[in-house]
């Protein structure tokens, strides 16, 4: 189980309250009498005292002075997300701040539609109160992420894999109810945009320690979901000189060459994110080709002659059906042929 974590509403509230863009936000709220409350990952980070750059807030009503007021204010111009969907959001200078309008009749039922217990939380400035799920400070405080209700994964299976982001960025430890209901339901990720499975993986590779979260992808099954050629991996002995299967290879070398660059030893590494995505990527996809090419000499030793190749072009077909950009694809193939 993850340490415990001190949790200071306090402090949280002074660091929320001094935070710029509430105080800009809840400011032209209050300019035209709309009560905004700020929402879900970005007060839990308030509370853990952790950086963030993503703002969710929720309106008691829509109106559009207040969101072109802020547009002007970041020289730039809300949009809706979505079809049907009452949410509108600002995007500046690596910043996005997401609007959308109260479900439900007040906050507390509008947090109960949310995915986990950690983010079911808002604070209202204008009342200075925070408003959360009865779990939520306990969960934070443990460092546990829960499910908030059975529906949350069919609502939005995108919530599987940020499960995992979670365990990635936060360092916390996945509930052993929601990592069933992970095993259960994981093929629901196949119903969601390929770009919205790549922006969240590229987080967890990019996180202080994916380690955890990679391994917990293999164990639920969720990598072979998401990359259906690495199933032929699992359980391939590779001879002598490994001691693990190649599907286990692959991730452990994954996470040492992550390690390795993010530490800076034994070479110094660029600190470039692409360039960790490159290093990530090729690792992961590096010996797809192994079970095609998988022979034994007379003597019993094993080899995957032309091996190379076969995982180049299984890694292609991989990329062709997320959306990699074109440079970052070209760059994995061709470390992983070399």
């Amino acid at each position: 189980m993850a340490a415990e974590r001190e949790i200071d509403l306090q402090r949280a509230e002074s660091r929320i309250l001094e935070d710029p863009v509430v105080q800009l936000v809840s400011g032209e709220a209050s300019k035209r009498g709309l009560k905004v409350y700020l929402v879900g990952g970005a007060v839990r980070d308030h509370i853990l005292g952790r950086p963030h750059k993503d703002y969710d807030f929720v309106l008691d009503k829509f109106c559009a002075s207040f969101l072109k007021a802020l547009g002007a204010f970041f020289k730039t111009t809300y949009f809706p997300l979505g079809k049907g969907e009452r949410v509108y959001r600002l995007v500046k200078d690596g910043k996005i701040l997401d609007f959308s309008l109260l479900s439900g009749n007040d906050i507390t039922e509008d947090l109960r539609r949310r995915d986990f217990t950690i983010n079911a939380i808002a604070y209202c400035p204008r009342e200075r109160k925070f408003f959360c799920h009865p779990r939520s400070l306990e969960d934070l405080r443990e460092g546990r992420i829960v499910l908030l209700s059975p529906r949350a994964l069919l609502d939005d299976p995108l919530r599987i894999l940020r499960a995992f982001r979670y365990m990635a960025t936060l360092g916390f430890e996945m509930d052993e109810d929601l990592y069933r209901e992970i095993e259960r339901k994981g093929e629901l990720l196949l119903t969601v945009a390929g770009e919205r499975i790549l922006m969240e993986l590229d987080e967890i590779i990019l996180s202080p320690d994916p380690s955890r979260a990679l391994w917990a992808m293999a164990r639920s099954g969720i990598l072979e979901v998401l990359f259906p050629e690495m199933s032929p991996l699992r359980g391939l002995q590779q001879g002598t000189h490994h001691r693990r299967d190649a599907l286990s290879h692959c991730i452990a070398v994954t996470i040492l060459a992550l390690q390795m660059a993010k530490a800076k030893d034994p070479l110094p590494f660029p600190e470039d994110h692409q360039d960790l995505l490159v290093l990530a990527y090729s690792c992961l996809f590096h010996d797809l080709g192994k079970p095609e090419t998988l022979t034994i000499d007379q003597d019993g030793n094993v080899h995957f002659y032309g091996h190379q190749a076969v995982s180049r072009k299984k890694a292609q077909q991989i990329m062709a059906r997320y959306p990699f950009p074109n440079q970052l694809k070209q760059r994995i193939l061709r470390v992983i042929e070399n």
